[in-house]
């Protein structure tokens, strides 16, 4: 079988692999580098358990991806001989006021019941862990971990390379069909490449793909970040309240994000937007206001307009999405390949793909 994967990000790089892993011939579309867009752009947390909105399909789905992740990044690393900086410390969700801590007892109490460990610390303890922190109290989120996305993505396209996955670097116009099937994906430059079946995994650009069916109703949603340098000292935990959230890095570096703006297509830096997330993280750790900044930068998330993400065969035999990952695309990424390569491959969807089918 051959398979066009339109966009080159962390979704589809993991499907790519997946495919190929599995002796299919795939050809990895993108008019831009390799996990250059929201990929690059991301913080690399992995949580299940911090940002989640309520119970339900997209905590099961998370929930499987994050107990799935310790296998994947190891067979990655062993294909690739790249390492991905796979952190399992946990995140700690603070809090400076009552009311702070009422809603996250709430927040995090339906968890509970659902077998997800928080366990609540006091100030005191919180020092134990981060002595940098200030915050009167907060939850310890032991399955939340995190990887480096970049070094990550790296690892995946080495992976790809190595398992006879074609890249090209042009943008796709149209998915084709004739005779109610998907034939392959026409190319911005009026030639076609012929396949037996096609993925739009086009991130925040998806729903400017020509193609059967309904129009996908991705928009993107942009976020600024930056990255400091602290001297002498660092963080071991993701460290978060509800204005910022802090993750380290190796040598020393710490990632501030986020904010989610619905900004179109515009990437550019509001210098206001990094000030106030220096301000958020100088509140949550004071030694930040003496770190140095070493990059900002921004990012586009792909947002379903209505729900979450779609996963799963499309309007036409031979057409399938992966889009609308939105903040948990390096989360889901190996989830959602292994779950899609199955249904390409003839199989039933996951029953944990009910949710989300296109």
């Amino acid at each position: 079988m051959t398979v066009v994967i339109i966009g080159a990000g962390i979704i589809g790089l993991a499907l790519a692999r997946e495919l190929a892993r599995k002796g299919e011939a795939v050809w990895l579309v993108d008019p831009r580098q390799p996990a250059s867009e929201a990929s690059w752009a991301a913080a690399g947390r992995l949580s299940v358990s911090a940002e989640a909105e309520g119970p339900g399909g997209l905590f099961e789905l998370c929930r499987r991806a994050a107990a799935i992740y310790p296998d994947f990044v190891r067979e990655l690393e062993e294909e690739s001989g790249l390492a991905a900086a796979y952190r399992t410390e946990g995140a700690l969700f603070l809090y400076h006021s009552d009311a702070e801590r009422a809603a996250l007892e709430e927040r995090f109490g339906w968890q509970r019941e659902l077998g997800v460990p928080a366990v609540h610390l006091d100030a005191r303890e919180v020092r134990i862990l981060e002595p940098q922190v200030g915050a009167a109290g907060g939850f310890l989120l032991p399955g939340d971990c995190q990887v480096d996305n970049r070094l990550l993505c790296a690892a995946l396209v080495e992976s790809c390379r190595k398992a006879g996955v074609t890249f090209l670097q042009t943008s796709v116009s149209e998915v084709t069909w004739q005779g109610g099937r998907v034939t392959g994906a026409g190319l911005i430059d009026g030639s076609r490449l012929w396949a037996d079946a096609v993925v739009n995994a086009a991130g925040a650009w998806a729903s400017r793909i020509a193609a059967p069916g309904p129009p996908i109703m991705v928009q993107p949603i942009k976020g600024h970040m930056l990255a400091v340098a602290t001297e002498g000292w660092t963080l071991t935990h993701v460290a978060q309240d509800d204005q910022v959230y802090l993750v380290p890095r190796a040598g020393g570096r710490v990632l501030i994000g986020s904010t989610m703006e619905n900004a179109g297509y515009d990437k550019a830096i509001d210098p206001a937007t990094i000030s106030n997330l220096r301000t958020a993280a100088h509140r949550l750790v004071g030694r930040l206001a003496e770190a140095t900044m070493v990059d900002a930068w921004t990012g586009l998330r792909p947002m379903v307009v209505r729900g979450g993400p779609r996963i799963g065969p499309g309007s036409l035999p031979g057409y399938f999405l992966a889009v609308g990952h939105y903040r948990k695309g390096i989360l889901l990424a190996p989830l959602t390949a292994q779950l899609l390569a199955a249904v390409i491959g003839g199989a039933e969807p996951d029953p944990l793909l009910t949710p989300f089918l296109p």
